[in-house]
This record gives C-alpha cells, structure tokens and sequence, in this order.
C-alpha cells in the first residue's frame, strides 16, 4: 500500500488545472480491490479529474476506482494528491464503466 501524499509543511496549493471544475456535493463509492466499498463525498469534478472526500484519512494505492450513482458510472482513477481526508483525481481515459 501506498503511504499518504501529504508532507508536514507542505506549501499552499497552485491552481494549475486548465479545465472548469464543477462544485457539485454528490455521494460517490471508493472500490477498493478485495475490499468492501467505502462510501466517500465527491466535492467537485471536471472532465480530467476530481476531488473526493472521506469520512477520515485512510492510506490508498496510487490507482483506484471511484463509483459515482449518480452518473452511473465508476472511474479508473489515479491518485495525484492527499491531504488528510481529502483526495485529489485524475480519471483514466482508458477506462470509465456505466454501472447500475
């Protein structure tokens, strides 16, 4: 398992995303592989990414799985960022599911 991206003193944020996020609260589910799933929050998306938070900090491998019912589809995702509880994404685009 992969160990928390957050560092003690780490710097303010830079916003370097070139894409419109959406602030939109909706209920999403982590998947993690030979696990029951974890339900999560996810704050806001775009079509690149997305911003996820849990309930509590948990550790999480570099690639995961987010379902999110209300677009009926679960994402391959990748871990770019953590810091405490939240978690930023970027969604795959090899791989995005409808699910039911």
């Amino acid at each position: 398992m992969s160990q928390p991206r957050q560092e003690a003193n780490a710097p303010q944020f830079v916003e370097q995303r070139t894409l419109e996020r959406t602030y939109e609260e909706m209920d999403a589910v982590y998947m993690p592989e030979g696990s029951d799933p974890v339900h999560c929050r996810l704050l806001d998306f775009s079509m690149m990414g997305a911003r996820i938070e849990f309930a509590e900090a948990r550790v999480v491998p570099d690639v995961i799985s987010i379902k999110v019912p209300k677009f009926c589809l679960t994402y391959l995702c990748e871990v770019r960022w953590q810091n405490g509880n939240e978690i930023g994404l970027m969604f795959s685009s090899a791989e995005r599911t409808v699910t039911s």
